[in-house]
């Protein structure tokens, strides 16, 4: 949560502004935030998908991944569980924020972890853009 916490400030920047979905990864290194491709149906693309193996490889693993639902909410849709964890096991072992905009405004995120053994992720922390705009 900590890490979502610190890098809010980039996710925003990387999400505000856009239309469509995005998705990416938080890191400890800088970058803090990596945006990554995805295709028309919203899945990540193969050279994403490459780019997190090598970052995971070199000993910069992401933190959490995260992706956006324009105009909505800052929780995880059945679709999301369903890429996540196919089979009922999750592909991956980090979190992933789910960041809702409004009007191309990031505005609400909501941190989701998938526990060992659980059969289904949890909300373990929650965002909310500020007034202040942070």
């Amino acid at each position: 949560m900590i890490a979502a916490a610190i890098a809010w400030p980039a996710i925003v920047r990387a999400v505000d502004g856009e239309a469509d979905e995005v998705a990416g990864w938080i890191a400890a290194a800088a970058p803090p935030v990596t945006r990554v491709a995805l295709t028309a149906a919203g899945a990540w693309t193969d050279a994403a998908l490459l780019a997190l193996v090598a970052a995971t490889r070199a000993g910069r693993p992401p933190l959490a991944l995260f992706h956006s639902h324009p105009d909505g909410r800052a929780s995880l849709s059945a679709a999301d569980v369903a890429a996540w964890a196919p089979t009922g096991t999750p592909r991956w072992p980090w979190p992933m924020l789910v960041v809702a905009t409004r009007d191309r405004r990031a505005t609400a995120a909501a941190l989701f972890a998938w526990p060992v053994a659980a059969p289904a992720p949890r909300a373990v922390a929650r965002l909310r853009r500020g007034a202040d705009d942070r």
